[in-house]
């Protein structure tokens, strides 16, 4: 028997879900309303919003409709599943 091969792209979705998935446990950290950020600190701020927001995306095309209309008022991806637990 060969060698297992991974096909890249498998690895990709993977490893883009498992990063979904850590922001649907523990949320994004908003900074204090007074917090002044560094420039890479909004970067990093605005790369963990986008992550949020395809993560919510996923669970919004995941969801049955009728249980869809509970939710769309949640504000973030772990607010979402902890309202469907």
């Amino acid at each position: 028997m060969g060698p297992v091969t991974r096909d890249p792209c498998i690895v990709t979705v993977h490893t883009n879900l498992t990063e979904y998935w850590i922001i649907v446990e523990t949320s994004i950290k908003e900074p204090a309303q007074d917090e002044v950020l560094t420039e890479a600190q909004q970067k990093k701020q605005d790369e963990q919003k986008l992550k949020d927001l395809k993560a919510k995306n996923y669970l919004f095309q995941a969801i049955d409709h009728a249980i869809l209309e509970t939710i769309l008022q949640k504000d973030t991806s772990k607010q979402i599943w902890d309202s469907m637990k």
